[in-house]
């Protein structure tokens, strides 16, 4: 299997008019030669106004893909703001009694540093100095649901192995979720005396678990990536992959952002699999309304997982919007 439209992913997906700067040059073609079928179906309609125009509207809530039987088994809502001054670990663990109830189950965590869209070439090693930050996890037992919380973060998750439920959905459930639970820190903020969180960034992520038959390969659930028509020595055995997408600002896109596909091989006790992973950033300019940004988020990454797997895999999961 061979990626089929890696230099030209902005193309296939294009939601602003920037492109990254490893996308342009050309359009559709499949790095072997001919251009395929799928990439020149894409290039027909990838201008910003014959996809919002005349296609979709990536953020109308009427437009979200939707599936039955969704292979997500996690997903997680982010906001990422600028710590209040005076805001330390002492207030931060306080905080955790202000959430709704049935949570209650702490646990501390090693922090993450501020995240950042991921530009072109080698990774970058990123030094801080002092403390390391730290997290607690407070989760709900039994409901799948865990909220996270450090001096410049809150993150919401939703956990199949945690859950007797299938996917609750965005829309139906963790939206109102994650907007009690931002509401339930900003207020505790405004007890304590902090100013009110300045919000920077917003994220949204499908984790999903694609389980690989025999005889499957990444072309089976990825349209991105194709078989070669011609012999190639060896066999398949795996494969990784990352595709990003930039978002520039526009009269379409109000937030500049980023989209990020990873694929990689599942836990080899757990029979073959892909671990597929969308990821949707987008980042705060002249507003601080977090369920707008986590709504386009969301949006962002719906439409790129379901654009970008096979009608195959559409049907298998019934998809039916």
């Amino acid at each position: 299997m061979f990626l089929d439209c890696v230099t030209s992913f902005a193309t296939c997906l294009r939601v602003g008019p920037g492109l990254p700067p490893a996308a342009r040059g050309r359009i559709g073609g499949t790095g072997l030669g001919e251009p395929s079928a799928l990439s020149e179906m894409y290039a027909a309609v990838s201008s910003p106004a014959a996809i919002i125009g005349n296609v979709t509207n990536w953020y109308d809530p009427a437009s979200l893909p939707k599936f039955r039987f969704p292979p997500v088994y996690e997903v997680a809502l982010v906001i990422e703001f600028a710590a209040p001054h005076g805001h330390n670990f002492i207030k931060l663990a306080r905080l955790q009694d202000h959430f709704p109830q049935g949570y209650g189950t702490i646990t501390e965590q090693n922090g993450a540093p501020p995240s950042s869209l991921i530009t072109e070439g080698p990774p970058t090693l990123a030094l801080s100095f002092g403390e390391p930050p730290r997290r607690i996890w407070n989760a709900k037992p039994g409901s799948g649901r865990l909220v996270q919380t450090q001096l410049d973060r809150m993150i919401f998750n939703w956990r199949a192995s945690d859950s007797g439920e299938g996917y609750p959905g965005y829309r139906n459930a963790l939206r109102g979720e994650f907007l009690e639970l931002w509401g339930a820190m900003t207020e505790y903020f405004a007890s304590e005396g902090l100013q009110p969180p300045v919000p920077v960034l917003a994220e949204f992520d499908y984790f999903n678990k694609v389980p690989l038959e025999p005889g499957d390969n990444l072309a089976d659930v990825v349209t991105l990536i194709r078989t070669p028509d011609v012999e190639v020595p060896g066999k398949d055995t795996f494969g990784r992959f990352q595709f990003v997408r930039d978002v520039e600002e526009s009269d379409i896109d109000v937030y500049r952002g980023q989209i990020v596909v990873v694929g990689e091989p599942g836990p080899p006790d757990e029979g073959r699999s892909l671990m597929l992973t969308v990821t949707s950033r987008v980042l705060f300019s002249g507003t601080d309304d977090v369920m707008d940004a986590l709504d386009h988020a969301q949006a962002l990454a719906s439409h790129s997982f379901a654009r970008l797997i096979t009608d195959e895999k559409k049907r298998q999961w019934e998809q039916y919007q």
